[in-house]
């Protein structure tokens, strides 16, 4: 299968491929007897997507130059550059990418909405 066929069947299974709903884990303290780490994004618009390895990821820019790759399926941040992702895409094991997707895939459900702006901010202030 190309890259066009599996980018037109996950359009057909509901993958934007212009929009992305970007997100990773934040910090909520104040959160009474639950975890103070919980997934949140927001919708952005994304660079057209790119194959790397197995996966696809597309590029989110925000302000000030500032960028970062999702993961195309799941809209989750895991890197600064495409380069940064390319480099740890082909020094981990294809089973260990898998599970990581897979993992993100089952916080989808739980992503608490920020504005655009809130995670920006979030993702400048972020220890990487």
């Amino acid at each position: 299968m190309s890259d066009v066929d599996v980018l037109v069947m996950l359009q057909r299974h509901g993958v934007n491929l212009k929009e992305i709903r970007a997100w990773t884990m934040c910090y909520f303290p104040f959160i009474m007897g639950g975890n103070v780490w919980q997934p949140a994004g927001t919708k952005l618009e994304c660079d057209i997507p790119v194959k790397i390895g197995e996966h696809y990821f597309c590029v989110i820019h925000g302000p000030n130059h500032m960028m970062r790759v999702c993961e195309l399926t799941t809209g989750g941040i895991v890197a600064h550059t495409l380069e940064q992702i390319t480099d740890e895409v082909n020094n981990t094991e294809p089973m260990i990418l898998r599970k990581q997707v897979a993992d993100a895939r089952r916080q989808m459900p739980h992503i608490r909405e920020l504005t655009p702006e809130d995670l920006w901010r979030r993702l400048k202030n972020a220890k990487d």
